[in-house]
């Protein structure tokens, strides 16, 4: 049973400030560190530069998983600089429905993926 992850933060950016200063907060590196999650199947990146936040969706093989992601990233984002308020919040899912309006949920773990 797959579950979601949400995380959402804010962001201190400077007004009229780019997805260049999110890209300095989030290097690409961190997405590549990504792939090394335990039960990871996929994660979402996300930003609204008009209320300065970003977020996070990921896909879970446990809920085992996504609470200890849960539990590691408000630790690793709140000691950003310009990054607060992190919260997060687990979904188990509806996976009939969501199997109906194909959303992607009957993937592998990242880890199980040829390399």
């Amino acid at each position: 049973m797959s579950v979601l992850l949400a995380v959402k933060m804010d962001l201190a950016i400077p007004a009229g400030a780019g997805l260049e200063a999110v890209n300095g907060a989030f290097p690409i590196e961190g997405a590549y560190r990504m792939l090394e999650l335990p039960g990871l199947q996929w994660k979402i990146w996300g930003t609204d530069m008009n209320k300065k936040e970003a977020c996070g969706f990921y896909l879970f093989a446990t809920m085992e998983d996504a609470k200890r992601r849960a539990a590691e990233v408000v630790g690793q984002l709140q000691v950003r600089p310009g990054i607060s308020n992190v919260t997060t919040q687990i979904w188990e899912l509806d996976a009939e429905k969501t199997r109906i309006t194909h959303g992607p949920i009957d993937v592998p773990k990242i880890s199980d993926l040829p390399k």
